[in-house]
């Protein structure tokens, strides 16, 4: 059921997302009052909130396109009263600039127990994002031993780094670790192609941890992103591709290049490198 949910609310994120090139205005972060940007290490999980990144990327006219879509769940508990305070997304991109995001949540938004935002249309970032840093408050009640609501205010950060593709990777066709689907949906006489993306552990029910994901295309000899998990939470279950991607109809995918960094929950992390044919 919970996976479910989880669909349906990418569905009504990728309507939003998945129509025509939108013009994103980078947020200034002078416009903040007390803004600081993020120092973080790279975490596991938080044991109250489910928070993962799906970054998109396409081809248009030989510019890389960047979409960036947040999703955050509040885990099951004995806490109550749960609230989304505030959250930030710093990225740095290779040529050495910087770009933000951030969002205060209001009485309405901040309650809700799973949020999706598409905060980041296809854009033009004039360079390729290397790592970016995530933070999140919020606060929840949760009884003590006298059964009296206790406020808890609390804040989490992460940092991921962008994975690259890897020419001196081995490739290999899929294992008994992941069943992943790449599917041609295109339709005759579109002006682009569609592409789905299934991507479905076999092992989510005997790990904890979660997952960084990359996936690559070849177009013109070069390696190009396409879509990335970060900090994927493997209680998440399956990762399914409830909209298409449309891709420039000059550029034919016959086969994806995945990289997976598969972190435990001790920190250990072990990475895959598969190759799938649509």
């Amino acid at each position: 059921m919970k996976r479910y949910l989880i669909i349906i609310l990418m569905l009504l994120c990728f309507m939003v997302s998945c129509g025509e090139d939108t013009e994103y205005e980078p947020m200034r972060p002078e416009d903040r009052e007390g803004f600081e940007k993020i120092s973080a290490d790279h975490t596991i999980i938080d044991e109250d909130v489910s928070t993962y990144l799906l970054i998109k990327n396409k081809l248009s006219k030989d510019d890389l396109l960047y979409s960036v879509t947040l999703f955050m769940d509040f885990e099951k508990g004995q806490r109550t009263s749960r609230y989304y305070e505030y959250y930030q997304f710093d990225y740095y991109l290779e040529n050495d600039s910087f770009g933000t995001h951030y969002h205060d949540f209001d009485r309405i938004d901040g309650a809700l127990r799973k949020y999706g935002q598409n905060f980041m249309p296809y854009y033009n970032l004039n360079s390729d994002i290397d790592y970016f840093n995530f933070k999140l408050k919020y606060s929840f009640l949760m009884k003590n031993d006298n059964d009296e609501d206790i406020l808890y205010e609390k804040e989490y950060k992460f940092k991921e780094e962008i994975i690259k593709y890897d020419e001196t990777a081995n490739y290999v066709d899929l294992d008994n670790q992941f069943d992943i689907e790449l599917i041609d949906s295109s339709v005759e006489g579109e002006r682009f192609n569609r592409y789905k993306l299934n991507i479905k552990p076999k092992f989510k029910d005997e790990f904890e941890g979660h997952l960084d994901i990359q996936c690559f295309f070849k177009h013109n000899e070069n390696y190009y992103p396409y879509l990335g998990l970060y900090h994927y939470n493997i209680k998440n279950g399956d990762y399914i591709s409830v909209s298409d991607e449309i891709i420039d109809k000059n550029i034919i995918i016959d086969k994806l290049y995945i990289q997976i960094n598969r972190y435990n929950i001790n920190g250990i992390k072990d990475t895959l490198y598969y190759q799938i044919n649509k």
